[in-house]
């Protein structure tokens, strides 16, 4: 008798592009998050090289609660990807402290916060690519929906940049 083990996999779920699976990342509200071809400037400047990252494409979400940004006034935004297996892992663009708001990010599994990100209050004077912001290898094996939402009502403002999600 022989006995076979199943090897796990890492899949990647890109920001942009659908993969093998046909996994992909919904956003709501989707004009509120920024990519690299939706830039407002060129060369786009406070926004990070997509020459840096996975598949050369990201997802950008700025929130502010301030009454100048009438676009994104006081809206979450979310990103949010079903997969089938038992870790997930959030990758991303970690923006620079120097002119552009911070990462304030929760991130919900199933419908429940498992954890927050508050970026760290340090100087950082350029873009940190291939950030790790959300690790979880104790899933139960699966079907899952991670949710990642940027801001909260009446917070601070937040930048949050999606590169990739991969699941296991």
């Amino acid at each position: 008798m022989h006995i076979s083990r199943a090897v796990p996999s890492n899949t990647t779920i890109d920001d942009t592009i659908s993969n093998s699976n046909s996994d992909t990342v919904a956003y709501d509200p989707p004009e509120l998050w920024l990519k690299p071809d939706g830039c407002p400037r060129v060369p786009c400047s406070g926004f990070p090289d997509k020459n840096k990252t996975f598949s050369n494409t990201w997802h950008t979400s700025v929130f502010s609660a301030k009454p100048d940004h009438a676009n994104a006034l006081n809206k979450t935004q979310s990103a949010t990807a079903r997969f089938n297996g038992n870790a997930v892992y959030v990758y991303g663009v970690l923006p620079p402290t120097i002119g552009i708001p911070t990462a304030n990010v929760e991130f919900f599994i199933d419908g429940v916060l498992v954890d927050q990100f508050g970026q760290p209050n340090v100087s950082a004077s350029d873009f940190v690519y291939d950030f790790l912001f959300y690790a979880n290898s104790s899933l139960p094996p699966g079907a899952h929906e991670i949710k990642i939402i940027n801001g909260k009502p009446n917070g601070p403002d937040s930048m949050f940049i999606l590169d990739r999600i991969v699941y296991t």
